[in-house]
């Protein structure tokens, strides 16, 4: 089949999780004999093994205090003259992907989005958080309903994790639309595991610095455990927040014990596998990749109940800050409990999120798609 796959970024761009996610499925789709045309803004020609590529201007999303743009005209000509058997979408709320959502119902095209999840309820009670969901509310109540009506099949990671970020599954369900599962897998995927003993008394954090990925959190838990375990940060150094956790690695007193480190900078898979521990403080999660490359690894995590991370097994899920701090200690001071949850972690992700399991999800998907046009 001729697929066309749009998402707005793709590596080496942007390193983010759907950038990346894009590009495995790319890789997926041509490993099964599929035609793959793909459409990105943020895009580097060389750097995707697609048989085409083109680079649409865009940019924002529907939220009121976004500038939205994209070039339909070039969109639509795209789509009418490749004539594909499906279009897939990487992600909701960018201009790209619900143009060409829009486009391709026009044209009769059968669609499969891909979803990350969906990001229009507010995190917290900050003022910073309700005023950004009150500007995707009417993209939330109106927009979204609509372009969900517009779709042949909606995949999700999660089937019935109750959280907000699966609020376009639930749209869907209830207008009867086909649901599918595609789960997230390891990009960075560990080949070997590392017994206890021969870890480092590191402690991991993936992710680019935010409020939303909550790395201060994580620096503060380092100060509250024993000298002899160190932190390891990675994420791009740049940024308002990047600078707020240098400013409190250093007013703590830890810089001998933090490194703060780039994707080119290192090995993902290594620095995971080695690492005593991974953390995910995040506020808000759907499917971590980062946590599936851990449990990839072996190496246990702890996290906060966001998301489908309950779902997982492997490590240890805190409701609160002393929680966190006690899983933490448990997991590093408990051989016996870390070989668990590690032998836990590998099992499961072998079971449910190794990249075979998202091949044959993706081609399932597919035909799903093609079926119900």
């Amino acid at each position: 089949m001729k697929i066309v796959l749009v998402s707005r970024s793709w590596p080496k761009v942007e390193m983010s999780g759907v950038s990346l996610i894009a590009y495995q499925h790319c890789f997926l789709l041509k490993k099964l004999g599929h035609e793959v045309v793909v459409i990105g803004t943020n895009i580097l020609e060389k750097e995707i093994k697609a048989d085409k590529t083109y680079r649409i201007k865009s940019e924002g999303s529907d939220a009121l205090y976004a500038k939205k743009y994209v070039d339909k005209k070039k969109l639509q000509s795209i789509l009418t003259c490749e004539k594909p058997d499906a279009v897939l979408l990487e992600a909701w709320q960018t201009s790209l992907t619900e143009a060409a959502l829009e486009i391709a119902h026009e044209l009769q095209i059968p669609t499969l989005m891909i979803s990350h999840g969906i990001s229009v309820h507010a995190f917290t009670w900050r003022p910073r958080d309700l005023i950004r969901a009150a500007g995707w509310f009417m993209y939330r109540i109106k927009k979204l309903p609509q372009l969900v009506s517009k779709l042949t099949v909606l995949s999700t990671l999660d089937y019935h994790t109750e959280c907000p970020r699966f609020y376009d599954r639930d749209i869907a369900i209830k207008m009867g639309k086909k649901i599918t599962l595609i789960p997230n897998s390891a990009i960075h995927e560990a080949k070997d595991l590392i017994p206890y003993e021969s870890r480092t008394k590191n402690i991991i954090s993936i992710g680019y610095f935010s409020e939303i990925k909550n790395q201060k959190f994580a620096i503060n838990l380092l100060y509250s455990l024993p000298s002899e375990y160190s932190l390891t940060l990675i994420g791009k150094r740049q940024g308002k927040y990047y600078r707020k956790c240098l400013s409190l690695v250093r007013s703590l007193n830890l810089t001998h014990r933090v490194r703060f480190l780039e994707d080119s900078e290192c090995d993902i898979a290594e620095e995971v596998s080695k690492s005593i521990l991974s953390i995910c403080t995040s506020i808000t999660e759907v499917l971590p990749v980062t946590i599936l490359e851990s449990m990839a690894a072996g190496t246990p995590f702890v996290s906060f109940n966001v998301g489908a991370v309950p779902t997982l097994e492997g490590g240890i899920i805190a409701a609160t800050r002393n929680e966190f701090l006690s899983a933490t200690q448990n997991i590093l001071t408990n051989e016996a409990h870390w070989n668990e949850l590690s032998t836990r972690a590998r099992t499961h992700y072998r079971t449910f999120f190794h990249l075979e399991n998202v091949e044959k999800a993706i081609q399932k998907s597919l035909e799903l798609t093609i079926t119900h046009a």
